[in-house]
């Protein structure tokens, strides 16, 4: 999908009717971009209004915040609800003083207020619990009928409550911040609380249930993975909005151009366990980033100035220039983030995130900081970190929990062979490329 030798459209981002590798946002424009997941947010729609304590869990990367930022929140506010500002139990700033930290008589209840209402000064947030915070800042409103007008608070990214510890009285603040939920929620029958965290965490939240109200958390609802039918939807649905800006071929026709790209989406890297031989097979599931990455690619490319042709034409060799320049992109933001060398970046996908067969492995957190610091001692665990964090935040990586340990893979084996080949050719091009012969094989 290399762009031609023509000058790019400048409207061709503007009007771009896919997001790329982000989260879908609260704005019109993506809720107009955001199709294929209607089933879902109709059930998690009707639990919400149904239920005061709602559980939505998924596996990493399957759209949770995109869901509720596109369909649901727009689709609360159209049932009349008030949706409170999107809360996290992590922190919108650090605070780098030990004595003002300890001031804080839960920080997970006091990062939550802080994303809940912003301009509060951090003196005000102390002095508030829950539910006073709620008292003083959204009070119960009335309608014209004299009916009390449903308020909604959604946790996203709510596994944080156990990947974040900030002090040494950690539990008794998981405690207590479970305790204020049951609070609020028996105090306000008008407010309703949504969980939404990832399913690997799910056993965590095991010892607080008896803390919580009468349903516990039996409301849930399982978000899955991007099944074919909801792809094909998610890439045709946002061209309906601009299909007067290109010239496409007829409705059948484009039909089949989406099925194969998502059939190449789809593609998986297996390894046969008794021959070791690696084949490719259909998988059942398409990552929504990755859809949205080939896609706003592929928009760039039919928007360029000097593009003459009527066909909506995806290719294998599409999808893999699309993730290939994906990769790439993310690798020049971390060394400039962290100033660690492109090659040791390479090298660590090529070595340990992606098996001598071509499949995806799977690597603890502390062996993938103990082979960077392999590589270069100097190198310390802060930018290690940031390292992780920013190719995690690009989804080119993912976080799994075994064993109660932390370990990353790949998040999809459709980026295996884009990196390889994206590796070779920087070898080719690269000064070092002697001192790297036989690292990096096509």
């Amino acid at each position: 999908m290399a762009l031609r030798n023509s000058k790019i459209n400048p409207y061709a981002e503007i009007n771009n009717p896919y997001v790329g590798p982000r989260p879908f946002q609260l704005k019109i424009e993506d809720q107009k971009r955001f199709f294929g997941r209607d089933v879902e947010a109709e059930e998690i729609i009707t639990l919400i209004m149904g239920h005061q304590l709602v559980l939505i869990y998924a596996q990493s990367g399957v759209g949770k915040t995109s869901l509720f930022n596109a369909k649901i929140i727009p689709s609360l506010k159209l049932e009349k609800f008030v949706v409170l500002p999107m809360a996290r139990v992590s922190g919108t700033s650090e605070i780098q003083n030990y004595n003002e930290l300890s001031k804080i008589p839960n920080y997970y209840i006091f990062n939550s207020l802080q994303h809940l209402k912003t301009q509060s000064e951090q003196t005000e947030l102390n002095k508030h619990s829950l539910s006073s915070f709620l008292e003083y800042n959204f009070p119960l409103s009335i309608d014209q009928d004299g009916n009390k007008i449903h308020q909604v608070i959604i946790f996203d990214q709510f596994e944080e409550i156990f990947s974040i510890i900030y002090s040494n009285e950690w539990i008794e603040q998981q405690k207590d911040f479970f305790y204020q939920i049951t609070e609020v929620i028996r105090k306000y029958d008008h407010l309703h609380v949504v969980f939404i965290i990832r399913e690997e965490y799910l056993a965590q939240l095991d010892p607080f249930i008896d803390i919580l109200p009468a349903e516990k958390l039996r409301a849930r609802f399982r978000l899955e993975k991007l099944q074919k039918d909801a792809a094909f939807y998610a890439i045709k649905g946002p061209l309906e909005n601009v299909k007067d800006s290109v010239k496409t071929r007829t409705e059948k026709e484009m039909n089949i151009e989406i099925e194969e790209l998502i059939n190449e989406l789809l593609k998986l890297n297996i390894e046969d366990p008794i021959t070791g031989k690696t084949s490719v097979v259909m998988g059942q599931f398409v990552e929504p980033i990755q859809l949205q990455i080939v896609c706003q690619r592929w928009w760039q490319e039919i928007t360029t100035e000097g593009n003459t042709t009527d066909k909506i034409d995806f290719k294998a060799s599409d999808v893999d220039t699309a993730l290939e320049e994906f990769y790439e992109s993310s690798i020049n933001e971390v060394t400039k983030i962290t100033n660690i060398s492109e090659i040791v970046i390479r090298n660590l996908f090529q070595t340990k995130f992606i098996t001598s067969s071509n499949t995806k492995s799977i690597l603890h957190k502390g062996a993938l900081i103990d082979y960077i610091k392999s590589v270069n001692k100097s190198i310390d665990n802060k930018k290690i970190n940031i390292l992780i964090d920013t190719l995690e935040k690009n989804y080119l990586i993912r976080p799994e929990w075994y064993s109660g340990a932390k370990w990353y893979t790949l998040t999809h084996d459709r980026l295996i062979q884009p990196i390889i080949k994206s590796n070779y050719n920087w070898n080719e091009r690269n000064v070092f490329r002697k001192k790297l012969k036989g690292i990096f094989k096509k």
